[in-house]
């Protein structure tokens, strides 16, 4: 009952539909003509997520020594050598990786702060082989879902809820730009996760990624609230734009976007529409490209 109640993580039951098929359609006889259609060097490069700062105060306390044992004093959620089979090198890299990414997303970037985006450009070049291999990112996803789960037992959703974005962002990096099994990163998602998720969003994110039992009865307090989703017009009239989320739809031509009517989706439109259409393109280029 627990896992189908939880299974529409990622999904909607429908979508809006736009008058985009034009555009789609003319962007995919490119891309079979074989025109060259750049895709952008990076996902982390123009997505909205990368436009909102997360906390300054982000300091991981769960380390990887260079010996790739962790340092932890009570239970490790999720066990990094169990699970992931790095070499000595490529942990000692993690941390290193860790310090620096950590570090970079703490320094003041400009007055738009963009500590995801600052983050990733210093560390990009420095650290391209951490950035490329799959089982490094999925370790250091497993260090901010520890974090994560750490401040969840100790009642700091909001601390949660960041640690909860930035582990599923380097998940769906490595789904989506290193394992190639999905077109787009669900944008939607990392946002519902940063911006103060409903507490069952929250706990039955974390539960579903640990090893550990840690979270069992912390579920069964938050499992009868309704998840929420986000829409994504500014005027929204439902309080903090939230709505029960069976009810969101998505932009059916970029999917990047949940809207709780078809009005806001309308709404919305002049100012998504600066966006969709390169989104659309660059998912051309990436289908081209596989």
């Amino acid at each position: 009952e627990e896992e189908e109640e939880d299974e529409e993580e990622e999904t909607v039951d429908a979508e809006i539909e736009l008058n985009y098929s034009a555009i789609q359609q003319e962007l995919k006889s490119l891309a079979m003509d074989g025109e060259e259609m750049a895709l952008v060097e990076s996902t982390f490069e123009t997505d909205m997520f990368s436009q909102y700062a997360l906390p300054d105060c982000y300091v991981p306390h769960m380390q990887i020594d260079v010996t790739g044992e962790t340092r932890v004093t009570e239970c490790v959620h999720k066990k990094l050598l169990s699970s992931i089979p790095l070499t000595s090198h490529e942990f000692t890299l993690t941390a290193q990786f860790l310090k620096k990414f950590s570090c970079e997303y703490n320094a003041p970037s400009g007055v738009l702060n963009y500590n995801m985006q600052a983050a990733y450009h210093a560390t990009r070049e420095e650290y391209a082989d951490v950035w490329s291999s799959a089982a490094v990112m999925e370790c250091v996803s497993v260090c901010f879902l520890n974090e994560g789960t750490e401040y969840l037992l100790e009642g700091n959703n909001k601390a949660a809820s960041h640690y909860a974005s930035l582990a599923y962002c380097f998940e769906q990096h490595i789904t989506c730009n290193l394992r190639r099994e999905r077109l787009t990163m669900s944008w939607a998602k990392m946002n519902e996760l940063y911006f103060d998720p409903d507490e069952h969003t929250l706990v039955s994110f974390f539960k579903k990624r640990i090893s550990c039992s840690c979270l069992d009865s912390k579920y069964k307090e938050v499992k009868s609230l309704k998840k929420l989703g986000i829409c994504y017009n500014f005027n929204c009239p439902h309080p903090g734009r939230k709505v029960e989320r069976r009810l969101t739809k998505c932009c059916s031509a970029c999917r990047r976007v949940n809207y709780c009517s078809r009005e806001c989706q309308v709404e919305n439109w002049k100012m998504h529409s600066l966006h969709c259409p390169r989104f659309v393109e660059r998912d051309v280029a990436a289908m081209a490209g596989s």
